[in-house]
């Protein structure tokens, strides 16, 4: 019982201090030790590339909508690709992607019924009716939530809207005449695949932190341009963020575990909203 209980302090231990180590690393180091100029991409180490591509694989792992997995992901680490990527981040995002060994661009699927057999596929638990009858229950749902229509995306949007609003003003009347609220909160198809694409994204760094690999997530950037040099379906992805892993060029001057956040009590409530901790 006690190896147990050592075993799993050791385990919060470990995900504690990734958790602390984790910072946005604003400057990498170039593994084929040339100078930053702005102008040329760095060699990639085929290691930090490696290691790269085994954390995305864990960031398969993270949770989503109905296990809709509504995202793709492409890993950007060959000198001619991050110079074609870095002229469509702007500002210091630029130079980060020209120095750091590989960026992952997380995609974010707006059209994600165009996947619907595939889905069909994954939510299939087993062969008896009472199971098909609940794919066509949670395929409606995905619908519902994502608003991922495969149609053109101006339809799709007007679309959206009207099931949105529809619903909520469902919501509103069931709330005021009937005292009772069972409808969801949705979201356009772009915001709620961003959502999905968000945890995944963290589960990637977190998985670097842990290997000894910086990285810095960024949304300075011009998705259309990026859609262009990475050949990604222009209508289709939306582009939340990209992440450039590497190496430091050094490390942190402060101590991570006093980074500038806001006091657990301006954050964190107990209870209702302003709640005050019981730990206070």
């Amino acid at each position: 019982m006690q190896t147990v209980i050592d075993d799993d302090s050791l385990r919060a231990s470990a995900f504690d201090e990734t958790v602390i180590q984790r910072y946005a690393c604003k400057k990498f180091q170039r593994a084929d030790g040339s100078e930053s100029n702005g102008k040329s991409a760095s060699q990639s180490n085929p290691n930090v590339v490696r290691t790269a591509r085994h954390c995305l694989d864990l960031a398969r792992l993270s949770p989503s909508a109905f296990n809709t997995q509504p995202y793709r992901i492409v890993l950007v680490h060959s000198p001619e690709q991050k110079l074609a990527l870095a002229q469509y981040c702007l500002g210091p995002n630029k130079q980060r992607v020209l120095d750091s060994d590989c960026t992952a661009v997380f995609l974010a699927d707006r059209q994600i019924l165009k996947t619907i057999r595939r889905l069909s596929q994954f939510l299939q638990s087993s062969k008896n009716g009472k199971n098909r009858a609940l794919r066509k229950i949670d395929m409606l749902y995905v619908s519902i939530f994502s608003s991922g229509y495969p149609i053109p995306r101006f339809i799709a949007a007007v679309v959206s809207f009207l099931v949105r609003f529809g619903i909520g003003l469902t919501d509103f009347l069931c709330r005021k005449l009937l005292g009772i609220c069972q409808f969801p909160s949705l979201s356009n198809a772009e915001t709620w695949s961003s959502k999905q694409v968000a945890m995944a994204a963290m589960t990637y760094m977190l998985a670097c932190s842990s290997r000894g690999l910086a990285t810095i997530p960024m949304e300075g950037i011009n998705a259309s341009g990026i859609r262009q040099v990475l050949r990604v379906p222009q209508n289709r992805y939306a582009i939340p963020l990209v992440v450039s892993t590497g190496t430091p060029s050094e490390k942190p001057k402060q101590s991570l575990s006093s980074s500038r956040r806001y006091p657990t009590e301006e954050v964190l409530f107990d209870n209702v909203f302003g709640g005050l901790s019981l730990q206070q």
